[in-house]
């Protein structure tokens, strides 16, 4: 009888419980779905149900935001990152908001309140980076960027920008690592795609220019003598072949020289794949739009390496260790 009483009390507040849960599934499928009237109005009943859950208030705002209801919708975010347990999604939901409605300001002082709580998270770096290119701050924007790749390595969107950024600077050698890095981590995007043709560039500025010999670290200018010694490999007749030939003595010499003192994922990475009889085929798939004629020719010339890789591709995770930036 004293079971079926405590049963009794209890009842309403599981109802109660699954009623939001089940409300909140419903909201998320019409947000999904790109209905946000009624997405807007299911969510609100499901946090009147349960008023304290994060993750609903979060999509709340976030409704708002594709709504445009842009008012709201700060209002709603900024109360969110006021909460104890508030994440690092919250503080990317409002910075959106506020890049809407151009407060560019709070947006940055938002962003530098949220590195300052989240220090490893990369994409508050990623975002406020791109914040600051957008509005013209472009040495800030970088030094974002390169903090995010230092604070969280293996979050791909600040190798993504930094590639970008150092391939308009005129930055080859920093822009062909990044961009590479960036491949890796996130092999079949359409940013992937974005980032091949500016490989190809880098890799002809980097063969074809004269090396800087001034006002770089110890790795940089150490990446710099392995090129210099090697270039003449692939310089005359640009093309996969001479581009994987210049890769290969690349990192030969490299691991002859500098592994040791500068252990770098990428390089290892290389490394491995020459190992396992991949790298051309690694090289024809990084340096090749997948429908270019010149990578079905490549594929169709040596096929059982090009499936050996791609297996391998896929069954690997590349994962960059903290404690290896270096520039």
């Amino acid at each position: 009888m004293k079971n079926f009483f405590i049963l009794c009390l209890l009842l309403p507040f599981f109802s109660h419980a699954q009623d939001a849960k089940t409300l909140y599934a419903d909201a998320r499928d019409y947000m999904m779905k790109g209905n946000f009237e009624k997405a807007n109005s299911t969510i609100d009943k499901a946090l009147t149900a349960d008023p304290n859950n994060l993750e609903m208030q979060k999509d709340k705002a976030y409704i708002l935001f594709l709504k445009k209801d842009y008012g709201p919708a700060r209002d709603a975010g900024e109360k969110i990152i006021e909460r104890k347990d508030a994440d690092v999604q919250s503080y990317q939901i409002l910075g959106l908001t506020y890049q809407a409605i151009a407060e560019t300001k709070k947006a940055e002082k938002m962003y530098r309140n949220g590195i300052e709580r989240f220090p490893a998270s990369g994409v508050l770096y990623a975002d406020y980076g791109n914040l600051l290119y957008e509005n013209k701050n472009f040495k800030e924007a970088i030094k974002n960027w390169e903090a995010g790749i230092k604070a969280d390595p293996n979050h791909s969107s600040n190798y993504y920008y930094a590639a970008k950024f150092y391939a308009d600077s005129n930055e080859p050698l920093w822009s062909a690592l990044y961009g590479e890095i960036f491949a890796n981590i996130e092999s079949y995007s359409k940013r992937t795609a974005e980032i091949k043709p500016i490989l190809i560039t880098d890799y002809k500025k980097l063969l074809q220019q004269s090396v800087p010999v001034s006002g770089q670290n110890a790795f940089t200018k150490a990446v710099y003598s392995v090129i210099d010694k090697n270039k003449k490999t692939g310089r005359e007749d640009f093309n996969l072949t001479a581009l994987s030939a210049f890769r290969n003595s690349f990192i030969t010499e490299w691991n002859k020289k500098y592994a040791s003192a500068f252990p770098f994922r990428l390089f290892e990475y290389q490394e491995q794949l020459v190992k396992d009889n991949v790298f051309a085929a690694y090289n024809a798939w990084l340096f090749n739009d997948e429908n270019t004629d010149e990578y079905k020719n490549w594929v169709q010339q040596h096929n059982a390496e090009a499936e050996k890789f791609k297996n391998l591709q896929g069954g690997r995770l590349f994962k960059v260790p903290l404690q290896q930036y270096y520039h």
